[in-house]
């Protein structure tokens, strides 16, 4: 993955209503996505922006992967972020 597609994944993440602010490491191959304060975003809504990036595959794998991951860990399709 190089900068412009980190860049074009931010962007499409943000897209997403509810999404605060997405972060990508390039290093890592890994997303960091924060919603706004009461915001559900489902992981199908999440993959679907991604899938309108063009990315290295292995790192879009990686990536979509940890999408899928967050979508078990909640124990549902749709997240929501805790307050703090």
């Amino acid at each position: 993955m190089c900068g412009v597609c980190a860049a074009r994944t931010e962007s499409a993440l943000t897209s997403v209503p509810g999404v605060e602010s997405a972060s990508v490491d390039l290093d890592g191959s890994r997303a960091v996505v924060r919603l706004s304060p009461g915001a559900e975003v489902d992981a199908a809504t999440l993959q679907r922006a991604l899938e309108r990036v063009v990315v290295g595959m292995g790192a879009r794998r990686r990536i979509e992967g940890l999408v899928g991951r967050l979508g078990n860990l909640a124990g549902r399709t749709s997240w929501q972020r805790s307050s703090r």
